[in-house]
């Protein structure tokens, strides 16, 4: 499990932007990726790092002393916190608060910016190209993360969150290896429902990083903007850092 930061600049709501999350909320703690252990583990972990996650949300609510609370009701332990696989009410309600996905979904209905500063859309193509932040960092506890990655953490580990953690996180979606329950919910990306289905790998799906901050999307026919978008704010579509995730 990783958790990230975005500066404060990173996630400030634009003017007029209308969240339902406190206005005062700049910093943001990002769960990241929790592979299947057992159960017991897995509610052990939520506990952990919800209170992890709230802990770092209260701290930004305070900062400019106004003493606001936020408070998320859960019926039941989370039964996954693993963005491609969780599917509980509970596990997406930890997961949408605790991720960073490329747009966010304001009170009124519309996508502004999140981990993607701005994107575009060419319709002849069929490709969306989104411009990441170049600020969101993994935070790596270094205690917790030195039996997993080694004495040599600071190098083997990129702690940024770059275009190659959402590619990584959307091939691993579609793969059927994965088991992620809502799978075909990608089928609007190329290839997505061949590979779903075994008759491709997941390499051929229609995402690419070009370089470190640019993401492109390539969809498998035109699709309505906002359905996209609002593809993009789900569970499923939340990065994953491969080399942590492949060493746990």
């Amino acid at each position: 499990m990783l958790l990230y930061n975005v500066s404060e600049r990173a996630v400030r709501p634009e003017k007029n932007y209308a969240s339902d999350r406190p206005q005062n909320l700049y910093k943001y703690a990002g769960v990241f990726d929790i592979r299947r252990k057992s159960m017991k583990k897995i509610t052990r972990i939520a506990s952990i790092f919800l209170s992890l996650a709230l802990i770092f949300l209260a701290a930004a609510c305070g900062k400019d002393g106004s003493g606001a609370a936020l408070s998320y009701p859960i019926a039941a332990q989370p039964d996954c916190l693993d963005p491609q696989i969780a599917q509980g009410a509970e596990a997406k309600t930890v997961v949408l608060n605790c991720f960073e996905g490329l747009v966010r979904k304001d009170a009124e209905g519309k996508y502004s910016p999140a981990a993607a500063m701005c994107w575009s859309y060419d319709a002849a193509t069929l490709i969306y190209t989104f411009k990441l932040r170049e600020d969101a960092r993994w935070v790596k506890m270094k205690k917790a993360f030195k039996p997993i990655l080694g004495d040599n953490i600071d190098k083997t580990f990129d702690s940024r969150v770059t275009a190659a953690d959402f590619v990584f996180a959307l091939r691993r979606a579609v793969a059927p290896a994965t088991g992620a329950p809502e799978a075909l919910s990608l089928g609007v990306i190329k290839n997505a429902k061949s590979i779903i289905n075994g008759k491709m790998s997941s390499d051929k799906l229609g995402v690419q990083a070009v370089g470190d901050f640019e993401l492109r999307i390539t969809l498998e026919s035109a699709t309505d903007e906002s359905a996209f978008l609002d593809l993009l704010t789900k569970a499923i579509c939340m990065p994953c850092n491969e080399t942590f995730f492949t060493a746990t």
